[in-house]
């Protein structure tokens, strides 16, 4: 709600039913069998709930349209924001962890990849909401502290058109993050590798992120510049937390499927 009260847009709510896997199958006279539920109530029963809940939660001049949609929700997802031409998904993630998160994705993570704008992936945090934070930032974002990811490729640069604006409007500080993934080499014995980190790669980077900050980011927005090592994930997040980043910009290559 803030973003849209501060850039003047409108707030669309969104609701996908999706259709159970298993449920009651009842077996008709003479054999077959019906699923017994009747998805059009379901779906009645979503639209009121989710009018009731703008009505609720939204001020007039900020409604958009509620929508209620039947199918895998991160279809549905990019399909309606691409339909109702949306400039931003705001979505909230659970936040698992573990290989089945890994394999299959969460609704979140999927919408990443495919949605055709960028997406607020608000995380479920016990004992604190979006809207604690809010009353205790006076009603502003509380986004003081941006952590920007960069590989240096082209992709990931496009994080800079998202984050620079929002730092330069909620009066943050950058931090721009090159993570260096060690490099496997072979040991000379059969099957075996080690991980060594490249330290050409560590000072190259922590040369070319000042000089991508001066290309990138107005003088007057302050930055830091940071190389960590390891696993991207694990450093991103890890620093997240040592350096008390309140929001992470970083692009999506929309990659599918295992890899």
């Amino acid at each position: 709600m803030p973003l849209a009260e501060q850039y003047g847009g409108k707030i669309s709510l969104l609701h996908v039913v999706q259709p159970p896997i298993m449920s009651t199958w009842r077996v008709m006279p003479g054999g077959g069998h019906y699923l017994a539920m009747d998805m059009h109530n379901v779906m009645v029963a979503a639209r009121n709930e989710l009018v009731t809940m703008a009505a609720a939660l939204i001020p007039p001049a900020l409604q958009g349209q509620t929508v209620v949609r039947q199918g895998i929700p991160c279809e549905e997802i990019t399909s309606a924001a691409r339909r109702l031409e949306v400039e931003l998904i705001v979505i909230s993630t659970h936040g698992r962890t573990g290989l089945s998160r890994a394999l299959l994705g969460s609704t979140a993570e999927r919408v990443v990849r495919h949605a055709h704008c960028p997406v607020l992936a608000v995380r479920r945090r016990p004992g604190a909401t979006l809207v604690d934070g809010l009353k205790a930032a006076g009603g502003r974002l509380p986004w003081r502290r941006i952590l920007v990811p960069i590989d240096f490729s082209k992709t990931s640069l496009g994080a800079f058109d998202v984050a620079v604006p929002l730092a330069r409007d909620q009066g943050a500080r950058l931090f721009l993050l090159s993570v260096i993934e060690p490099a496997a080499y072979a040991t000379g014995m059969e099957g075996t590798v080690i991980a060594v980190p490249d330290a050409k790669l560590v000072e190259d980077a922590k040369a070319s992120l000042p000089g991508l900050a001066r290309r990138f980011v107005p003088s007057t927005l302050p930055t830091t510049s940071l190389v960590g090592q390891g696993k991207a994930f694990d450093v991103i997040t890890r620093l997240a937390k040592e350096k008390a980043i309140d929001l992470i910009v970083l692009t999506s290559h929309g990659r599918t499927g295992l890899g």
